[in-house]
């Protein structure tokens, strides 16, 4: 199979030259990527010990697991022909606009709050929700943003660090992580209030929905465990047992499955969610951080950061059929909207992260 190898280096997000591999890594980058469309995923790296990076570890598993949130990306959704990564970038303090036919930035947008962290859009991509918080913790908030003037038109003040946030199918309501409080906030977004908060298990990364929408799960990666919340009552009818350290979930788009990575397991953990049980636990690479499924379920796509790779899951074996290596550190992967040019994205010290290729996915066996 054709998988990996070749990068194509294009330029920082600021318009500034792209690095190459071999530059001195410094910042720690972030990169997520919020939409999922056939035929076409992306990952995006990270240097991994880098000056002034927080690093935490886990009270309960021990886990080396570099809390992310220091670049994150998002894809705009609900306008397809237009595949515009919104970027957060930390020590700039503001957002920008990709372009990625061009590799070239078409906006920036301060976020005055504080640093961004991650990036959640409305299911019209009319609005792009920004979480933002700072290493002393001293800053939790969320800004809203309008992508039509690419302003911050709302502020939203958040009790702790608001970490990868999700919103309903209707775009009525944000679930939002509340890392150091393992607790979801729950915010109307037509009024910006938080209207409930949720207690879950220590501590939540991560919230992905199910197809229709009536439950929410939550990656809590102090306690080994993914919580079940009922969405129409916001209440927690369960918690799942899950491998050591899990700092995200995907749920398939059809079959009642869900699918979270452990960080400090080197697996993944598949879920029946119709019974939540877990029906497997499959071997990745090393530290696993992100993980996405394809549109038509038929690939699950995991970011391995020790590994500097991606594994591809058939769902229907849920065995690993190709490892595609990346850049350094991989921190996210997600699949873009024209289906057919895989990139990543890299940072090196003092420098904007750039856009790179991975193999197109249609070259490998697993095309068909």
């Amino acid at each position: 199979m054709a998988a990996g190898g070749g990068c194509c280096w294009g330029r920082g997000i600021d318009g500034s030259p792209g690095d190459r591999p071999g530059d001195r890594p410094g910042d720690r980058v972030e990169l997520r990527l919020d939409v999922a469309v056939p035929r076409r995923f992306v990952s995006a790296t990270c240097t991994r010990h880098s000056a002034g990076h927080h690093w935490t570890r886990g009270r309960h598993t021990g886990s080396r697991y570099p809390y992310p949130g220091r670049q994150d990306t998002g894809l705009r959704r609900g306008v397809p022909e237009r595949s515009a990564p919104y970027v957060a970038n930390r020590d700039a303090q503001l957002v920008s606009v990709v372009d990625t036919a061009i590799n070239q930035v078409t906006a920036t947008i301060p976020t005055p709050a504080g640093p961004p962290q991650f990036l959640a859009f409305a299911p019209d991509g009319r609005k792009l929700y920004v979480t933002i918080f700072n290493d002393e913790r001293t800053i939790h908030t969320i800004d809203v943003i309008d992508t039509a003037s690419n302003t911050v038109i709302a502020t939203i003040p958040q009790p702790a660090r608001p970490f990868l946030p999700a919103i309903t199918s209707d775009g009525k309501r944000l679930f939002v992580p509340n890392h150091d409080i393992a607790a979801v906030s729950v915010i109307d977004t037509d009024s910006n209030k938080v209207i409930a908060q949720i207690k879950v298990a220590p501590n939540p990364h991560w919230v992905a929905f199910s197809p229709d929408g009536s439950r929410a799960y939550t990656a809590n990666h102090e306690s080994n465990l993914v919580s079940v919340i009922d969405v129409p009552t916001l209440t927690v009818l369960g918690t799942i047992p899950v491998g050591m350290s899990p700092p995200s979930i995907a749920v398939h788009p059809s079959l009642p499955l869900a699918a979270n990575v452990n960080y400090d397991a080197g697996t993944v953990t598949v879920i029946d969610t119709s019974t939540d049980k877990v029906t497997a636990t499959i071997r990745v690479g090393d530290n696993p951080q992100d993980i996405v499924w394809a549109p038509d379920g038929r690939f699950a796509y995991v970011v391995n950061e020790g590994s500097n790779s991606v594994s591809v899951i058939d769902a229907r074996t849920n065995q690993v059929t190709a490892t595609i290596p990346t850049g350094t550190g991989p921190t996210s992967v997600a699949v873009l909207p024209n289906g057919r040019h895989p990139i990543s994205a890299t940072s090196a010290a003092g420098r904007s992260p750039c856009w790179n290729s991975l193999a197109d996915p249609r070259e490998s066996n697993l095309a068909g």
